[in-house]
Order: structure tokens, then sequence, then C-alpha cells
């Protein structure tokens, strides 16, 4: 068969097994945090097209784009009754359970509305006009879930953005608007950050297998709710146990450093007028004058303000940066937008709910979603029925694999816990040896001394003999470095001091977190100089020295000198070669291109892998060259196997739904023609796995996380082979599976227990931990080798900032 016949008989997708099975997993029911659309009493959806345009010839643009107001207008426009039945998301459309051509005036396809608005005290005119745009069948949309072949992709993705939007706009009954937001204060938390956490809740339709779920997540938003800012301010000190000491003169003490991000951005309300809170004064409120008195006795006497703390600072505000006392400013309920780091780590702890209260905060939305299914007036035209409760869900868990520790003469089996970790007694392979090796502090003596750095030193050889990793140099050189020289010639210098410049490692101590000069020593001691590095926080050489920072450590050196850890026992039956490929693209935005990396294994038990990076235009997700990369990649698995390869397994990392095809289409059609450059009729059985982890999907048990190897199909998607893995173990909340979507398939059409295995051994074989990952240890090859390639193509790190 042709190149060209055989891609054009590739271009379905393998569907979803029948018999869903797998061999040795045990079965079990999961919770998802979804809820099954019971009904949808609406046979057709109508979808409109709406444009709105301001009525003034003299304004500066006649479309009105910002959504808000787009949807206020929209609002006003209603009050016509054949309006009132429509549901408009605020972008470009509006929906419709019974169509609306009998009962508007048309002319040439479309009807048009006046409406008025006040905007800042101005009564403003805009036209409305409706345009009739398509029509969907929700059987189709059932038939599709049980496997319907014939309904375009296209036709689905847009009834199911209709459906989205439908149930988007309905309201419940807890639900509060704040800046424009619906947030539900239910079991909302005060935190020390100077907000509160409330809940939003996401809802976006799934189509699964068989039927069709509504998707509920739940993530925590800063909502102001102070009356004032002293009020906040009083709130944000109490939670942080901060006793009320005075300003130094002229100095701001370190409470204030801390508050001012929590209020910079705000509205605030002066005097009845809303401003903007610009930040905090330097000084305080009895140091600022004002016709000759202090702020403070200024705004006691004509205000008549009478408890008031003279020691605190100012509001800065408006547009004229006027100093405004804080019980001065009134607040009223909005998002706090433009949150700082500490304040977001905040947030993001929050998020981070249990098993149990993610639960009980899905069920909350569940119910509450069900009781508006009869109240609605959105949802009641449609007919949308929800159940009240989370979805139980049936999933099957894989037998986890016992770890074998040194080679094959002399090894030793690991079980592996329920937490997903096995305890480490000694490396499979280790590295030929650390024989020349030097460390490196980029701080000065009094800093970091020379005797906790040797201190360190003498902990790691001691862990890493533990390990059975040979270190010859016991007494490496210490250096210390100033970063106000350029760290290209300072590792050249230091390289250059040892016999012929070689050096196997550099253990390189940083003063703190800078993603510029560890991209920087990353640059240099790859590109420039070949050398490995190992980046070590001052903090982690200066204190206590736990054992298992060290451990991690003396893997990541061994891996990076060439030794690999260990690896999940395979099935007796002897497996054909298998070059296992992997890829991922990454997006930068200070160079605008985008650096796509693709890794390949290099031995048959897919322990060492090689890799290549390819530079693309800005936001391409597609990889070019594919071609020529993978005739390289089948020369050297070819040179270090002496085998060729019978099987190419591909995984391919962040691809969306509209992409698949095109990714199939291009980069299978590359690996097809890059066999044939190895020699015209060399033709290896190729499989394409998309691995996904951006997505809302969770699965737990009532109380806990789902056990390791949990594998659910009935959510994947109906029309393609795929399924949800959590492979790994949740140090916090619950477990996030990674979606696997099978594009092609020539390896395991026959046996498809052997893709679950597979799929999910590869999770033991990630080298610098002891624990399964959340997915192929390939895949995190190929991220970590497209971040290297980002800080090749970047600025020069020397040129950007060291704070």
């Amino acid at each position: 068969m042709s190149t060209s016949n055989e891609l054009e008989s590739l271009k379905q997708f393998p569907k979803p097994p029948k018999e869903t099975a797998i061999s040795g997993a045990e079965p079990t029911m999961v919770l998802g945090n979804f809820v099954k659309l019971e009904e949808i009493g609406s046979k057709y959806i109508y979808v409109y097209l709406i444009e709105i345009t301001n009525s003034d010839s003299l304004a500066e643009t006649q479309q009105v784009q910002e959504p808000d107001l787009r949807q206020q207008i929209f609002a006003s426009a209603q009050k016509a009754k054949p309006l009132s039945k429509l549901v408009f998301d605020g972008r470009e459309y509006a929906y419709a359970a019974k169509p609306l051509h009998k009962k508007l005036n048309w002319t040439d396809g479309e009807s048009r509305f006046a409406a008025s608005l006040k905007i800042d005290e101005t009564d403003c005119q805009f036209n409305v006009t409706i345009k009739a745009h398509r029509t969907y069948d929700v059987k189709m949309l059932k038939k599709y879930s049980w496997g319907a072949s014939d309904i375009p992709q296209a036709y689905v993705q847009g009834a199911v953005f209709a459906l989205d939007s439908i149930i988007r706009s309905c309201s419940f009954p807890s639900m509060q608007v704040v800046s424009g937001r619906k947030l539900f204060p239910k079991y909302k938390v005060t935190t020390n950050a100077g907000f509160d956490a409330w809940w939003e809740y996401r809802m976006s339709v799934r189509m699964a297998r068989r039927e069709i779920y509504l998707t509920i997540s739940a993530r925590a938003v800063p909502v102001i709710t102070a009356q004032t800012v002293s009020e906040m301010a009083q709130v944000f000190f109490k939670k942080r146990q901060w006793t009320d000491k005075p300003q130094q003169q002229g100095k701001r003490d370190v409470r204030w450093a801390k508050f001012e991000p929590c209020v910079r951005g705000l509205q605030v309300m002066v005097d009845g007028n809303q401003m903007m809170l610009n930040g905090l004064t330097a000084r305080t409120a009895s140091e600022l004058q004002i016709d000759g008195k202090s702020l403070a006795e200024y705004y006691q006497q004509f205000a008549g303000i009478e408890q008031m703390d003279a020691t605190w600072p100012c509001a800065i505000t408006g547009r004229d940066n006027r100093p405004v006392p804080l019980c001065l400013c009134k607040l009223e309920p909005q998002v706090l937008s433009g949150i700082s780091g500490w304040q977001r780590d905040k947030l993001m702890d929050l998020s981070v709910l249990n098993p149990e209260m993610r639960q009980q905060l899905l069920n909350v939305a569940a119910q509450e979603l069900s009781d508006a299914c009869n109240s609605d007036p959105n949802l009641l035209a449609f007919g949308i029925r929800t159940e009240p409760t989370l979805a139980s869900i049936p999933a099957q868990v894989l037998p986890r694999p016992q770890m074998r520790m040194g080679l094959k003469d002399n090894s030793e089996q690991a079980a592996v816990g329920d937490n997903g970790e096995w305890k480490m007694k000694h490396v499979q392979q280790s590295c030929s040896g650390l024989k020349s090796w030097a460390v490196v502090v980029f701080a000065s003596k009094q800093q970091c001394s020379e005797s906790q750095t040797r201190a360190f030193v003498l902990q790691l050889i001691k862990t890493m003999t533990q390990l059975q990793i040979p270190v010859e140099a016991t007494q490496p050189r210490i250096y210390h470095a100033s970063l106000q020289k350029p760290i290209a010639k300072t590792l050249q210098t230091i390289t250059q001091s040892f016999k012929d410049g070689h050096v196997q490692l550099l253990i390189c101590v940083l003063p703190s977190h800078n993603q510029a000069i560890y991209g920087e020593i990353k640059r240099v001691a790859w590109v420039q100089l070949g050398v490995q590095t190992q980046c070590v926080l001052m903090q982690r050489v200066q204190g206590g020295h736990r054992p298992k920072l060290l451990e991690h450590l003396a893997l990541k050196i061994n891996t990076k000198l060439g030794g690999f850890t260990a690896d999940p026992l395979l099935p007796d039956q002897p497996q054909p070669p298998t070059i296992i490929v992997s890829a991922d693209v990454c997006h930068t935005t200070e160079a605008r291109v985008s650096v796509a990396s693709i890794v390949w294994s290099i031995d048959l038990q897919a322990q060492r892998f090689a890799g290549s990076i390819v530079q693309h235009p800005e936001h391409q997700e597609i990889i070019e060259n594919m071609d020529a990369i993978i005739r390289h990649a089948l020369r050297s698995f070819y040179q270090h196997t002496g085998k060729k390869p019978v099987r190419i397994l591909y995984f391919r990392d962040g691809v969306s739904d509209s992409q698949l095809e095109y990714v199939k289409q291009v980069e299978l059609g590359a690996i097809i023609r890059g066999c044939a450059l190895i020699e015209p009729l060399f033709r290896p059985q190729i499989t394409v796995i998309i691995a996904r982890k951006r997505h809302f999907a969770r699965f737990m048990l009532p109380k806990a996380n789902c056990p390791l190897g949990t594998v659910v199909m009935q959510m994947a998607h109906p029309q393609i082979l795929s399924f949800y893995l959590i492979a790994h173990h949740a140090q916090r909340g619950v477990a996030k599976p990674v979606y696997f979507m099978v594009l092609h398939d020539e390896v395991f059409s026959t046996s498809l227990d052997q893709l679950y295995q597979l799929t999910y051994r590869l999770c033991f074989a990630y080298p610098i931990v002891t624990r399964v990952v959340t997915m192929p240890a390939s895949l995190y090859y190929a991220h970590r080798l497209s971040g290297k390639g980002r800080m090749q193509i970047n600025s020069p790190f020397d040129e950007l900032s060291r704070s």
C-alpha cells in the first residue's frame, strides 16, 4: 500500500470497546464531579446571532463589545415580549426553545429592536439586531453518546456550547452576584490575607458513553466583605495575631507593607463618590498636614470623626492621589483582583480540598441545580432536569507492579505501598562514578560558610554511598562566587581549573528562588560547557539535612550521570522491541516562539532516553520536521540496542479536541514517512496516544481518594478509545486523573488490557523519585526538555532582574 493510500485509510479514530472489563483488575464504584442530565424536554435548540450597536452616530465605535454591557443592553431589549424567551450568553448568541420567526417582524432575514440604558447619568440608545443562525436537534446528541458515527464533531460541539450557555444562565437560591460573577457564600472561609474565600461553580456539559452529564467544579474566589478599609485592616491584623504597635515616625510598619497589596486597586466610596484606592501613605494620619493641622485633627474637627487611629496611614485615592483616613473608605462586596503572590498561594491552598469537603461542596451545587430546574424560567423553557446527587461511576483498579532494584543477576523486589511509594535500598544501576565535581556557592562566606557546605556535601556522599552510587572524589572543591559577575565567566573559570577541563557535575547553591539565575546556569552549563548541574537552595545547605531531600538529590545526580533507579517488573512473556516516543510543545511569551521537544527511548527497557528540540512560530502546536526527527530516533535506537523496533508508541501531550484530527493527520503521517526514510518497506506498528491534564474531571471515594491504578471509561469520549487513569497518590486534595485518548492503534488492537497495563507501568519509571507519578515518565522528560529549550531562546538571563 502506498503512503498516500495508507494515510487515507487512517482517518478514523479507534472506537471504544464494547467489553470494558480489564483482565486482572478489580471492579469498583467511584464518585465523580458529575451530575446526570436526566432530561432535555425541548426537541430543538434555536440559535440566533445578536448584534448590538450604538445609536449615536458620533460614538467612537458603533459595535458594543464588552460582555457585561451587552448583557445589560439585551436585558433592556428583552422587555419586548417576543425576546423574553431568549437566553443570551453575553457575547454573540441567544437561544430559544421555540422558533421566533412567527413572533418577530423580519426584514431581510433580521429583526431589530431599540434599547435604552442609563450610563453615568446619561440615557444611551442602542440597536439590537437578531438574525437566525442555526438549529440543533437534541436527539442527535443522544445518538452521538450511544456511538452514532455519522454526526459531525462540529455539530456536537456547537450543541454542547449552546447547552452550556443555557445552564450557566440559571440562578440558584443561595447565589449572589459579586462583581458580575455568580458566587456562593455558603462554606466561605475568612483568611488572614485580607479577603474571604467564596466559592464559584463552573458547569459544563460532558458527552459520555450512553449518557450526557454535567461537570461541576468548585474553586475559591477572593471576596472583600468588610464595611470599611479600616475594618478590613483590623481583621487582617487580628488573624495574623499582630499587636497594635505604633508606626515609627516617617517609616512604614511591616504590617502595612503586607496589607497594602490587599487593598491596592479596590473600588471605595468616599463622600458618596466612587474612587480607586491606589495605595497607602508612607506617613501616619498624625504626621500628614492639611491647612496647618494634622490630617487626623482636620477630619476629627470638620468631619466629626471621633474614633480614628492617628498612628495608621491613610488611603491614597482617586486620580489626584488624595489622602483619606481608612475609616472613611467604605467598601462594597467585590472580587479582589490583582492579588499578590502570597495571596495567590493562600487562595490556592484553600482550593485544594480533601475528598470529603469537595463532595460536600459539589453535593450542595447538585442539589441547588436540581431545585433550579423546577424554578428557573430558562431551564423550565428547555425542559432541562438533572439528578440531585453526584453520579456514581463504575471503575476498575489495576494491580500494582513490583519494583525491581539492581541488575537482573542480583536484583531485589520492592512492594509499592498505598501511598504510591516504595522503599529504596539501592539504585538499579548506578552511574559510572562521581570522579570530578565541584560545589559553587553563589553567596559570600558570611552568608554560607565553607563548614556548612562541607557538612552538607558529606551527608550527600553518605546518602549516595548507601544507595550504592559510587563516589570516588569525596573532597570536592568548594567555590564562592558573586552574582554581580557574569555567570558564564564564573562557570567557565571553574571548569577550566580541572584537568583537561573535564567536570562531571557542578552543584550550584543559590540564595533564593530566581528563574533568571537558574535559567542562566542551566543555559551556560548545558550549551556552552556540556556539564551537568544540580541546583540547591542555600537554606537547604544551611538547615537540617533531611534524609528525603538528600535521597532525592542523590537520585537526580545518579540519573543525570547515566544511572537509573528502578523499573516495574514486566510480564514474563518476551516483549517485541518497542521504541517509546513522547512529545510536548511549550509556548513562550518572551521570545514569541514555541518550543517543541521530542524524546525517545534508546534501550529495550525504556529507561534511557535521548531527545531533540525544534523551534516553531509563536502559538504553533503542530510539530514540524517530525519525519526527520523520527528517522534520527530510529537510528539512535538501533545503535544502542542493535535491533529495529517492531512497535512505536507515540505519547503526545497537550492537544485540544479541535486539533485531534489535524495532529493525527500531520504527526502520524510524519512518523510513517520517517520510517520510510530508514527503509522504503520498513513499517512498524504504531499507536498514537494523547495525554491530557487540563480538564475538570475528578473521581473519588466517599471519604478518600481513589486507589492507585484506578481506570474510568464511562466518562470518556463516546466515539474514541479513551480512558481516565489515576496512577498516583495525591499528597493533598483530590487526585487529578490524566485523560488518555488513542488516536491511532495498531499495537493493542487485539488486547486492550496491555494498553492500560503498560500505560500504568510507565508511570513507575520516573527515576528521580521513589513513587509513582501521574503520567508516563517519557512525557515528563519531554516537558523538562521543552523547558530547557525555552531557556536557550529567551533573553540572556544576566540581563533579567535578579531581585
